[in-house]
């Protein structure tokens, strides 16, 4: 069971990804969730159970009992928050796009460097079969 941690609790993750977590609740189970509004982030978390709040996406990166993490924040956030991640340790699943300009994109990988960790996009086009045929 790969234990979750939700950094940004915004519409997108409660009507996307929620009710995907949702049918993947034998595999994966949010235990932490982060946002810069805590008022979403105790919502999210009443939501989903007994998830700990933190008002602090770092001090979520810190917690020994996430291994990995599903970051939804805003464009502009989501590279400098990626790296923090893959430098906690985590994995990451990472809301589209992953960084706010190219060339942030290429800092955001080579940051990653040799880490054994799942770096991953949510791109939901890439398993249409038109994606697969090209």
């Amino acid at each position: 069971m790969v234990r979750l941690g939700v950094i940004g609790s915004g519409a997108v993750v409660q009507r996307i990804h929620w009710p995907v977590l949702q049918q993947m609740s034998r595999q994966i189970r949010i235990v932490a969730v982060s946002s810069k509004h805590p008022n979403n982030a105790r919502a999210f978390a009443s939501m989903v159970g007994s998830a700990r709040v933190y008002e602090d996406y770092h001090s979520l990166l810190q917690d020994p009992t996430v291994d990995a993490v599903l970051t939804a924040v805003p464009i502009d956030l989501n590279g400098a928050v990626l790296i923090d991640a893959v430098r906690a340790g985590k994995h990451v699943m990472a809301e589209k796009p992953i960084c706010a300009t190219p060339r942030e994109g290429r800092w955001a990988l080579s940051a990653r460097g040799n880490a054994q960790r799942i770096l991953a996009v949510g791109e939901n086009f890439r398993y249409r079969r038109a994606m697969l045929q090209l």
